[in-house]
């Protein structure tokens, strides 16, 4: 007992403040896993719907899709597909670091309240060094956790990669879609296969120019020209 009472005070609140850093990142930590496991279950059904999809376009198409251009529809699925998962992964990494801040936030809050309470109740002058201590690390703890998500504008990233995402996944179906009924793109109109690659390539050329911010004279016609 006598050598922790030699213990400086800053040495206790040192420590103190450790542990509850500490303490904080495992609740961060638990909370970012239980996100990743649902996430990379749900991933897995995406992933196989996606092949399943693929195998259904290989297997059937269109008479009117020669070999050569349904062997061009396969390569830009293909490129879609890998575009199409970076932005659903972009999206998870923000997520679940998002998530997990967000289960952790009411907890800091919610034990800072409390040392809050406490001190009001004495006073902060006659209040215990180490009870003010700790109330300033939490403090400090919920304002990075609840700051860091705006600052890094974690929120409006997740639904612009989503967004992404999911145009992405329109842009596949569509190519599906067309191969399936060639050279109708709905009930009424139709499009020659030129039209519609160029089509597909404008609208993918659109997304990586707006959601990267590339500048189109910056990007490779040979990138987008699959001819």
């Amino acid at each position: 007992m006598e050598l922790i009472n030699k213990i400086p005070n800053w040495v206790r609140i040192a420590i103190l403040s450790i542990i509850l850093i500490a303490i904080s990142f495992k609740a961060f930590d638990i909370s970012k896993k239980q996100f990743v496991s649902l996430y990379n279950e749900n991933l897995t059904k995406i992933v196989a719907i996606d092949a399943d999809n693929y195998k259904d376009f290989v297997a059937h198409s269109n008479p009117a899709i020669t070999t050569s251009q349904k062997e061009l529809l396969s390569r830009k699925v293909k490129i879609l597909s890998k575009q199409r998962h970076q932005y659903l992964d972009l999206t998870g990494i923000l997520y679940k670091n998002y998530y997990g801040l967000l289960s952790l936030f009411p907890f800091i809050s919610g034990l800072t309240a409390v040392f809050i309470f406490i001190i009001m109740q004495k006073g902060w002058e006659k209040t215990n060094i180490y009870i003010k201590g700790t109330f300033m690390i939490l403090a400090f703890i919920s304002a990075l956790v609840g700051i860091y998500p705006e600052v890094y504008q974690q929120k409006e990233n997740i639904t612009r990669y989503s967004n992404v995402y999911l145009e992405y996944t329109k842009l596949q179906k569509d190519i599906y879609n067309y191969n399936q009924s060639a050279p109708f793109i709905n009930t009424d109109d139709s499009i020659t296969f030129k039209d519609f690659i160029i089509k597909i390539n404008n609208k993918d050329k659109s997304l990586v120019d707006f959601y990267l911010g590339l500048e189109k004279k910056e990007i490779s016609k040979d990138a987008f020209d699959l001819n």
